[in-house]
């Protein structure tokens, strides 16, 4: 299981899942928006994709 501080790294779909106890619909809607607002970024994407928080 991941923690917070594991997700300044990289992280997935399921990661966000299984730290915030939600359906994986609800994460993948969270990421995009995180996306859009420029919180996060797509490493790469595809089945496994993977995502980092952008400093700020």
């Amino acid at each position: 299981m991941m923690d917070a501080e594991g997700l300044r790294r990289r992280f997935t779909k399921h990661d966000v899942v299984e730290l915030l106890k939600i359906t994986p619909s609800k994460a993948y809607a969270i990421i995009r928006q995180l996306q859009k607002d420029g919180k996060i970024e797509l490493l790469y994407g595809g089945k496994y994709s993977k995502y980092r928080v952008v400093k700020q």
